[in-house]
């Protein structure tokens, strides 16, 4: 009996916590953007003193908790490739052009904030990420060019492709290419 309601406890937690995150993604301002997503269900569905507290008061109680793992490279990574998107709207250049000029103009170097050891001046690893894997970028943003039939906005295809390209399996030959192909400067 006492798994049961501990059992029907933790369902009617989870339903509850879905039903709230339902309702915040279909605000939509908001939505779509990890931190706001993580500070939304961060105190879900309850906290200390508040039972069952709802999507709204859970943004605005995390959204004062500064995290020190925000933003995290993979989301710059995103960012860098939207905005190269976008910019190729406004260039005469091919968009393997745009690309590759958004990356060289990324600073190599960034000011991070330590907790203990304060401003800290280290590698920009957005700019070594996507130079490094420049030829798996460019497979991703012509893969995404030739796909007609995805609903995503395409950055976000080429975004997908670059994390699979990236993380698949590589022969010696995959190794030799994307290291000739590498952006250096």
């Amino acid at each position: 009996m006492h798994l049961n309601l501990e059992s029907e406890l933790i369902d009617e937690e989870a339903a509850y916590t879905r039903d709230q995150l339902l309702i915040f993604i279909g605000k939509g301002k908001y939505a779509f953007h990890p931190l706001n997503l993580a500070n939304a269900v961060g105190g879900l569905p309850f906290a200390i003193g508040v039972p069952f507290m709802g999507v709204w008061q859970s943004h605005a109680r995390c959204s004062k908790i500064k995290s020190p793992g925000w933003p995290n490279y993979r989301y710059e990574v995103f960012k860098t490739i939207e905005s190269a998107w976008q910019d190729s709207f406004s260039s005469i250049n091919p968009i393997i052009e745009v690309f590759e000029s958004k990356i060289r103009g990324l600073p190599r170097t960034v000011v991070q904030e330590h907790p203990q050891m304060g401003r800290l001046k280290i590698e920009n690893y957005v700019r070594t990420f996507l130079c490094e894997n420049w030829w798996y970028l460019q497979r991703a943003i012509k893969k995404a060019l030739e796909t007609t039939d995805d609903p995503r906005p395409p950055f976000f295809v080429i975004a997908f492709n670059l994390d699979k390209f990236v993380a698949e399996p590589k022969t010696h030959a995959d190794l030799a290419v994307a290291e000739a192909a590498r952006i250096r400067d």
